[in-house]
């Protein structure tokens, strides 16, 4: 994001965060979540990618993100991914995240193709410890 679009986005997050004093409310960006590695169990991101990120960093940095603070066995639920006419080079580099991401094994991408939009969910597997002495 260009740096007006940056301090735009945090205005905006620290507005909230004032709007909605409680203890359940939490205003963030998705690219730096302000929340302890393994915290959820689902992250949810619909209609954001690639609309609302400007940069591909902003994209990977959202999924890097989006892993720490999932659980092992959680998952991220994401989507329509598909439309490539809204932002296509951000389209392109979003499905080169995802080749990325399905090389893992300790993660499963399973995308829904019923639409012409389609969904993803990115599953962080439990990898149990193989290497224990008998």
């Amino acid at each position: 994001a260009s740096k007006e679009r940056q301090e735009e986005l945090e205005s905006q997050t620290r507005n909230f965060t004032e709007t909605y004093k409680d203890d359940k409310t939490v205003a963030g960006l998705g690219e730096h979540l302000p929340f302890k590695d393994g915290s959820f169990d689902l992250v949810l991101a619909n209609y954001s990618l690639p609309w609302h990120a400007d940069l591909k960093e902003q994209i990977a940095n959202f999924f890097s993100e989006s892993l720490r603070v999932l659980k092992p066995g959680g998952e991220i639920r994401f989507g329509p991914y598909g439309i490539s006419s809204v932002r296509p080079e951000l389209t392109e580099f979003l499905a080169s995240q995802l080749q990325d991401i399905e090389s893992r094994p300790d993660l499963e991408v399973i995308k829904d193709s019923s639409s012409e939009e389609g969904a993803v969910i990115i599953k962080k597997r439990v990898l149990s410890n193989t290497n224990a002495a008998d």
